[in-house]
């Protein structure tokens, strides 16, 4: 279990990074892949990162539960799947997310086994190796958004069972993840 002590902006929380070797085994670029995670956020206010890299991120912005995928080569935001955190996630209460990217079709967010929100998105999305960089392809409760750190977001409240998989998983799959995750 990951405990991360962030707070808001450039409050140096804590994070945890996922190495690039690690992925790249599993994953090339433009693939479908699915990513899922259990969290306790100790607030559901600010901006805090779940999980971010590998051209996606799964955060809570100013109230928006949200998946994200971008084109980190330029820190442009293609599509999103966004809806209201507070119909989806309570402040101390356990919550498993499971977000896929299936490029050229669509992208799913599920909040326990059940799908809230979906989007369709272009062939261009799916896994990026760019990733962070060439040594962290994904970071699990923190990214830095500014040169000065300025507007850094940290995760504050607990992770655990983060995982991420080649191809996509529709709402069987999901439910699938969320059964075991309770184990």
């Amino acid at each position: 279990m990951l405990e991360l002590a962030g707070d808001g902006a450039g409050d140096d929380g804590g994070y945890y990074d996922v190495p690039y070797s690690a992925l790249s085994r599993h994953l090339s670029t433009g693939d479908p892949f699915t990513t899922a995670l259990r969290i306790k956020p100790r607030k559901l206010d600010g901006w805090d990162i779940f999980l971010s890299g590998v051209g996606a991120a799964l955060d809570v912005r100013r109230g928006d539960l949200r998946l994200r995928w971008y084109d980190p080569e330029v820190s442009e935001q293609r599509f999103s799947v966004g809806v209201d955190a507070t119909e989806h996630l309570s402040a101390g209460t356990w919550s498993h997310l499971v977000g896929t990217v299936d490029p050229g079709n669509e992208s799913r967010l599920y909040v326990d086994g059940t799908q809230v929100g979906a989007t369709s998105v272009s062939e261009a999305a799916g896994f990026n190796e760019k990733g962070l960089d060439s040594v962290d392809a994904a970071r699990v409760g923190f990214v830095p958004s500014g040169d000065d750190g300025a507007f850094d977001s940290h995760f504050g409240g607990r992770v655990v069972r983060v995982e991420l998989y080649g191809g996509t998983v529709g709402t069987e799959g999901a439910q699938s993840l969320y059964a075991r995750a309770q184990e």
